[in-house]
């Protein structure tokens, strides 16, 4: 809560009202993830999570969980740098045109975020809840010093990048404490490799054309290349490259059934 209101406190005081409704469309934006991705996955694996403690292949099974949640918030992440201005133009006023440099980083931070949850799990099945105050406390006013710094010059998108700061540093934090309690093993350079080749798909995006069928033709072509470069690569396994495949044909199964309804 303080986090979230905050932000709005501090781009309001220091850039005004006109970069708080850019940050808000683009928090709107952003979240799209977490309500499409992350809350159906979650109210299907939480429950089940647990049952994989002190089983042969428990957190082999926890690990890949991780890793198509992750593969599957970073592709979306991706296609929404890419597609938020336009979406943002077809949706709103000419003033809120700048919503797209600022979607790309709270993408990133609702990433970071979801790694953070897997990555307390040990925690969780410990039972020590308490230790995620302090992680939690440090990193909201490490990241209400980088607003102070940023708000000003850089407006809604320096809260944004405070935002990311606070969510490494909570991560970090977490998995410190994580990894002295009841290690998950998480494949965390899979993790940062993949975001990593996000960045620059996103970053190379930025040099296409200016035309707007033909950037988004361009789009189009380094996403998909990006979406089955991740996938058939090291970073996915044949499980999770099965288990992909398998969602993204329910999901397009699901469309088509709609589409007709």
């Amino acid at each position: 809560m303080y986090m979230g209101s905050g932000a709005r406190l501090w781009i309001s005081k220091y850039a005004g009202l006109a970069e708080v409704g850019l940050f808000m469309l683009a928090f709107r934006l952003a979240g799209v993830m977490s309500t499409a991705i992350w809350r159906p996955f979650h109210q299907a694996w939480a429950p089940q999570q647990f049952k994989l403690v002190g089983s042969d292949e428990g957190m082999s099974i926890y690990s890949r969980g991780f890793l198509i949640v992750s593969v599957m918030l970073v592709s979306a992440g991706v296609a929404l740098a890419y597609f938020s201005p336009k979406i943002a133009k077809l949706m709103s006023a000419k003033a809120f045109s700048g919503v797209g440099t600022i979607v790309p980083v709270l993408a990133l931070q609702n990433v970071i975020t979801v790694a953070t949850r897997f990555s307390r799990f040990g925690l969780l099945v410990e039972g020590r809840t308490r230790a995620f105050l302090a992680p939690t406390i440090v990193s909201a006013l490490a990241a209400t010093a980088v607003a102070f710094i940023l708000a000003k010059p850089l407006g809604a998108i320096g809260v944004a990048w405070a935002l990311v700061c606070q969510a490494l540093l909570n991560l970090w934090l977490i998995e410190c404490k994580d990894l002295s309690a009841f290690d998950v093993r998480l494949p965390w350079g899979k993790f940062w490799t993949m975001v990593a080749a996000g960045i620059v798909a996103y970053l190379l995006s930025t040099f296409g054309p200016t035309d707007l069928w033909a950037s988004i033709a361009f789009k189009l072509v380094v996403f998909t290349i990006f979406v089955f470069g991740v996938i058939f690569s090291p970073i996915v396994g044949r499980r999770e490259r099965k288990a992909l495949v398998r969602l993204a044909w329910d999901a397009i199964s699901k469309t088509g059934r709609l589409a007709r309804v």
